[in-house]
């Protein structure tokens, strides 16, 4: 009889590990629903192919977004606001830039934690004599991961490569590569 009841005692060790697998396994699911709101920020470098871009290295944007997606892919649509710019822009715009507003949709692909996508964005830059303009669109292209916090929330790190167009993709410079994070409430 010894041997018998011995099979049947719970827990086991074998199902306390399985039930730590299911938990791993499980938790990313909880945490990927249709929509989510986000707050994050943005390091920038200074571009030295898209020069109208007034980004100097080590400055900060704020943004926030409105993602709704379906099975693997997503459409992501934010903005970011940069208070203090440190960069120059190229001529006529040789004023101090007084902050930067850039407006994005992205297009994301998930699996799993893994995101991809590319994004088409503009951005109304103003600077310190009060005047303002637009560029042209422009797109970024990204790379990142989201961790699951629970059922509601998850974190996300993404990396992010700016080109003023498409054939710029050869002047690659992995030093322009920027980074974010954001946080993501998943409802």
């Amino acid at each position: 009889y010894g041997d018998h009841r011995d099979l049947h005692s719970f827990p086991t060790r074998r199902s306390s590990d399985l039930g730590i697998a299911l938990v791993f396994l499980i938790r990313p699911a909880l945490a990927e629903s249709p929509n989510s709101l986000s707050v994050g920020g943005r390091y920038h470098t200074e571009n030295t192919v898209f020069t109208d871009l007034p980004y100097g290295n080590a400055d900060l944007s704020y943004g926030l977004a409105y993602t709704f997606a379906e099975e693997h892919v997503g459409l992501k649509l934010g903005a970011d606001f940069a208070p203090d710019v440190s960069g120059t822009r190229d001529a006529p715009h040789t004023n101090k830039t007084d902050y930067v507003i850039t407006p994005q949709a992205d297009i994301i692909i998930k699996d799993g934690i893994f995101r991809g996508g590319v994004g088409i964005l503009t951005s109304y830059i103003r600077d310190d004599k009060g005047e303002g303009d637009w560029l042209s669109l422009y797109w970024q292209m990204m790379l990142g991961l989201c961790i699951p916090l629970g059922k509601n929330f998850s974190v996300e790190g993404n990396m992010y490569y700016v080109l003023e167009s498409w054939d710029k993709i050869v002047n690659f410079r992995p030093k322009e590569i920027e980074y974010g994070l954001w946080l993501n409430y998943n409802f």
